[in-house]
């Protein structure tokens, strides 16, 4: 499993914890960076604002073995001709402005396109391109959990796939589709992990809109402090107990970002011990619960326009970490985990809300 590097913030910036856009000496930093620490792949989109530009500008972008792109967005209910030729000129303009042929994959942004009447036409042509030889591999993203997943795989048979997964949204899991597509041999993408930073809050942290989730998050929080585990590195670890996926797509602000996520994601790796949960838990898989608030994967399953961008005009995801720290400053565990002098494994059963709507 690997880290990927995710750019929203490069060219949108963040609208769940308002954060703007990344400086670009700072997109630079975090670029060179990413090199340095042997991190091969770069996840973007000629919809993810001007971050296939900012790719194309430094040479550790455009470096990277592997940049991901994806399709724009098709807001017509039929796909024929006119949206095939907006995707194609999309394309050939991601190729050119990041100064890369081929690339290693596109990915359709929104699978349920690929559902619609016509949507075989947005596969034909990618497999055009895979043919042509402009991009090695190609896939979907997913937003509409596993009936939506169910019935791409029907019709398609993707080189990867994107889905959004972490701790408080393991529907995928816990029905066993990650495993399907691993014996499918499928390329396997997770993002959403943070859950675009919130997973590392504090719970009285969270912006009001998301007050659904404090209950759910004290209790992720007060079992990784029983673990000895920070948010941050409960959350990687958690991601890290499932071997199906091979990388894992985080977008930073900072460099100290990357720096943070980066080095908690080498320790855990370091100390994994073949038990399913870093440190001999396993805590988080076996019991086929969805111990989720509804909330989670309202985020992580519309696309990342809803979670990035003030003025609404374009849909956006992936994973912003935008808090590498438990309450945004400290690298505490978050003020509202419950603590006891006494090590336990399982958080206290009210804790547990099953919210989902």
């Amino acid at each position: 499993m690997k880290l990927a590097l995710g750019t929203i913030p490069f060219g949108l910036g963040n609208r769940v914890l308002d954060h703007g856009r990344v400086p670009f000496q700072e997109v630079a930093a975090i670029m060179a960076y990413a090199r340095q620490a042997g991190i091969e792949t770069i996840d973007t989109a000629p919809g993810y604002g001007d971050s296939e530009s900012i790719i194309g500008h430094i040479k550790e972008g455009y470096a990277f073995p592997r940049i991901i792109t994806k399709t724009p967005e098709f807001p017509e209910e039929w796909i024929g001709p006119e949206p095939i030729g907006r995707m194609e000129a999309a394309f050939q303009r991601s190729l050119k402005t990041m100064r890369r042929r081929p690339v290693y994959a596109v990915v359709v942004r929104q699978g349920e396109d690929l559902l619609k009447p016509g949507g075989e036409r947005i596969w034909e042509r990618m497999t055009d391109w895979k043919a042509e030889g402009r991009t090695d591999k190609i896939g979907f993203s997913v937003f509409n959990g596993a009936d939506e997943l169910d019935r791409l795989m029907e019709r398609y048979t993707p080189d990867l796939v994107q889905l959004p997964i972490n701790a408080l949204d393991r529907k995928l899991l816990t029905n066993g589709h990650l495993r399907q597509l691993r014996n499918a041999g499928i390329e396997i993408q997770a993002r959403s992990v943070l859950l675009h930073g919130l997973l590392l809050l504090a719970p009285s942290s969270l912006p009001p809109a998301h007050d659904r989730l404090r209950a759910p998050l004290a209790a992720l929080h007060w079992t990784w402090s029983q673990q000895g585990l920070t948010p941050l590195e409960g959350s990687l670890s958690f991601i890290r107990s499932i071997p199906e996926i091979d990388e894992v797509i985080v977008g930073f602000h900072s460099l100290q970002q990357i720096r943070e996520v980066h080095r908690a994601f080498v320790e855990l790796a370091a100390g994994e011990d073949g038990s399913g949960y870093w440190g001999g838990k396993s805590d988080w898989i076996g019991d086929g619960s969805d111990h989720a608030s509804g909330d989670e994967s309202d985020i992580a399953n519309r696309d990342e326009s809803d979670s990035t961008r003030g003025d609404g005009s374009d849909n956006a995801s992936g994973d912003e970490c935008d808090s590498t720290r438990g309450d945004g400053s400290d690298g505490s565990r978050g003020s509202d985990s419950k603590t006891s002098g006494t090590p336990n494994d399982t958080p206290p059963d009210e804790v547990w809300l099953d919210s989902r709507r």
